[in-house]
This record gives structure tokens, C-alpha cells and sequence, in this order.
């Protein structure tokens, strides 16, 4: 008898079920990922289009006395409209694994069959997913607006004005083919408690916004020099810088968290009621998700 022969007969029912298991999971998931996997392809490709158009997120620089049009902001919600009409499966699809978390957690016992429930539910979100972001890409091309301008405008207006928490978004990680919430995940992320998600959500999402309008601000007051035009005072340049400094030497900051510029509120006062009905409380990780970031 080869030993492979010998190693399924010693094995019994216990392997036999485990290998069960493995099987409908490959199975389950090759037909739950394959629709996705062609998303996620196409939102790349939307991406790199967005490259091509606009440069890298970083490169964005927002306007330089600081106000934004009404088109802008008006464009800024069309995109926001754009996703929402995936929202209702993807709250769906979610919603139904919570559940299913929720039903471990009050102690009902795992067995295949609700394991494999559990894996289906958390599979069939990915397409959702995937289909948020390639929506976001599709309405970003649509309206003329890059990538950077969009991040700008969700971290200024969303975190720093309204003041909507950064941790918000589901209780685990998203992580998938690079677009995850996370650079890196380590072995000890995926044993992570539902708070340590939301901790680790929140300092990722404090260093990405950081980050990026560190960058912006600084593209701003280089242009501002160039420009040396009157209208532009030495007071407005020197709030921005003093952002700037804050940024660099506070890693817990949320960029204009502690005071809004003035042109910024003039600019979408006219607008609150639409911008916060427009905020989506679990899709918050999804947002600035950016493949080549």
C-alpha cells in the first residue's frame, strides 16, 4: 500500500471530513471570487486611467485661495450618488455576516455547515465590494475629478468638518488582492478583537490622511509662491504652513481637525445637509483605497 494509500486509511473519518470541508471551500469560494476578481481587474484598470489623467493622489493641489466652486463640490456629490446605488447589496450582504458573527459570539457552536454559511456570507460581500470601488473609479471619470481632489475633499469635509469617526466601517478587516484596509497584514492581524480593528482602523486612516494632505498642502504652497499674486496674503499662507507643521509634528492630528480655514466653511456650509446624508458609515475603509498608493 503507498503511503498516501496508508496515510487516507489512518486518517479515518476525521480527515476525510476536513478534506470534505476543503473541497466545497475551494469550490465555494472559486464561485464566489470569479465574478470579483473581473471587478477588481476593471477597477485596476479604471485606476490606471485616473494615473494617466491626473498623476499620482499626492500630486493633487487644492485651490489656492482656498475656496471651492459649486461645481466641484456639486461634482464631488454626483460621485458620491454614483456609489450609493451599490450600497443596498453590499449593506445586505454584510449585515447577513454580522449576523452570523453575532450568533457566535452569543455562543452557538460551530459545525460545518454554519462555518461554511459564515465563509459563503463573508465571500459574497467581495463582488460588492469590488463593484464600490470600480463605481467610485467610473464616477470619478465621469466628472472630472481626480482621485486626489476626491480624498481631499472626504478627509477635509467627512473627518475634519463633520467630525465622523475614523474608525467607522465593518467589525474586521478588509483586505483583498492589495486594496485592503492595510499595507501589510501580519498573522497576529487576523486574530484581531472587534476593538483592536477599530483602533487599527482609525491610526491607519489618521496616518493615510495625514499623509496625503501633508503632501497637498505643501503642492499648495509652492504653487501659492509661483503664483505671487496679490489676492493670495501672507496670513492665508501662513495658516497653511502652520497645518504643515502641525501634521509633521503630531502623529495623531486629523489634517484641520482643530479649525476649518475660512474659505474651506464658506465653501460648503451651502452644502451640509447633502454632504452628511451622503456619508456612509460602513463603507468608510473603502474610500481612499488606492492601488498604486
Amino acid at each position: 500500500m503507498s503511503n498516501s494509500n496508508k496515510w487516507l486509511t489512518g486518517c479515518g473519518i476525521g480527515c476525510g471530513t476536513t478534506i470534505l470541508i476543503l473541497t466545497i471551500l475551494i469550490g465555494v469560494g472559486y464561485m464566489l471570487i470569479r465574478s470579483s476578481i473581473r471587478t477588481f481587474q476593471y477597477a485596476e484598470k479604471t485606476q490606471e486611467e485616473l494615473l494617466d489623467k491626473y498623476g499620482d493622489v499626492r500630486d493633487y493641489t487644492p485651490p489656492l485661495d482656498g475656496y471651492f466652486s459649486p461645481e466641484r463640490l456639486e461634482n464631488f456629490l454626483a460621485v458620491r450618488a454614483h456609489m450609493a446605488s451599490s450600497l443596498g447589496e453590499i449593506e445586505l450582504k454584510m449585515g447577513k455576516l454580522d449576523q452570523r458573527i453575532d450568533s457566535y459570539e452569543s455562543g452557538e457552536r460551530a459545525n460545518i455547515w454554519n462555518i461554511l454559511d459564515t465563509v459563503g456570507k463573508g465571500l459574497g460581500a467581495i463582488p460588492q465590494l469590488a463593484e464600490y470601488i470600480k463605481l467610485r473609479n467610473e464616477a470619478l471619470l465621469e466628472n472630472d475629478m481626480s482621485l486626489g481632489e476626491y480624498s481631499y475633499l472626504y478627509i477635509v469635509i467627512y473627518y475634519a468638518w463633520l467630525e465622523k469617526p475614523l474608525s467607522d466601517g465593518p467589525r474586521y478587516k478588509i483586505n483583498i488582492d492589495g486594496w485592503g484596509e492595510y499595507s501589510h497584514v501580519s498573522d497576529e492581524d487576523v486574530n484581531l478583537d472587534e476593538d483592536e480593528v477599530y483602533i487599527q482602523r482609525r491610526d491607519n486612516l489618521t496616518f493615510r490622511s495625514r499623509r496625503l494632505l501633508r503632501s497637498m498642502l505643501e503642492n499648495q504652497l509652492e504653487a501659492i509662491k509661483i503664483a505671487d499674486s496679490s489676492d493670495l496674503s501672507e496670513e492665508w499662507y501662513s495658516v497653511i504652513s502652520d497645518e504643515i507643521k502641525y501634521i509633521r509634528a503630531n502623529r495623531d492630528h486629523i489634517p484641520w481637525s482643530l479649525g476649518l480655514p475660512a474659505p474651506h466653511i464658506h465653501s460648503f456650509e451651502a452644502y451640509r445637509e447633502k454632504l452628511n446624508a451622503s456619508y456612509v458609515p460602513l463603507m468608510n475603509p473603502l474610500e481612499l483605497m488606492n492601488k498604486f498608493d
